[in-house]
């Protein structure tokens, strides 16, 4: 097992050394298989190195996830130090406002709560209730995305009445949300707080 966790954080064969390469490549099996593990939510169109992004800063979160880390614990100030790094080296090639809005979609993901948002496609603005799963800078393109699961009221035939569901993982740049807000914990059964949601993004689409 640990060969095999090793192999995924090892340096890239000679032929995908080149980062714009990686960049162009898709994610590898390994990678969609640890992902999942990690609970990390791999869309269409993230390359091998999107992927791997995401894998190093869901274990920079998560440092007691890391290959090794049971065998070896790292203070507190070496896990910050680690990250400091990181971060620095993101900032160099991104820039700093970039960073940011990652770490603020992020954090906002970690907190694993619902919230409304009003998104905007093309010339229209939608009032959507999601939930943030990942946040990254799309190395293509230099853009931040976000993953979002979506939720949904639904009329239960079994149950008869209506109720909260999924509705389906999406990939959307990150300024295509114009506005949020988070609501908290939606239980299924908490249909009210469902449409008392809705009702404020749409209140805040109209202010917009």
């Amino acid at each position: 097992m640990f060969q095999f966790l090793k192999a995924l954080f090892s340096s890239p064969e000679p032929m995908y050394s080149d980062q714009y390469e990686a960049s162009q490549l898709p994610p590898t099996e390994r990678q969609v298989a640890y992902c999942k593990r990690l609970g990390i939510i791999v869309m269409p169109n993230m390359s091998k190195l999107d992927v791997s992004r995401a894998i190093d800063a869901h274990l920079a979160r998560h440092p007691e996830l890391r290959p090794g880390a049971q065998a070896k614990k790292l203070s507190a100030a070496e896990i910050a130090q680690k990250e400091q790094a990181r971060r620095a080296k993101r900032i160099k090639k991104y820039g700093e406002d970039l960073v940011k809005q990652e770490e603020h979609w992020t954090a906002l993901g970690d907190r694993d709560q619902s919230m409304v948002a009003v998104v905007k496609r093309g010339s229209k603005l939608l009032v959507q209730i999601v939930r943030i799963e990942n946040a990254w800078i799309d190395d293509k393109t230099k853009k931040p995305r976000l993953c979002i699961t979506g939720e949904k009221a639904i009329l239960s035939k079994d149950l008869g009445y209506e109720m909260v569901d999924f509705d389906g993982d999406f990939d959307v740049p990150m300024d295509r949300i114009v506005w949020h807000q988070i609501i908290g914990e939606l239980v299924d059964d908490n249909i009210a707080e469902f449409h008392r949601a809705i009702e404020m993004g749409k209140q805040a689409a109209r202010n917009l």
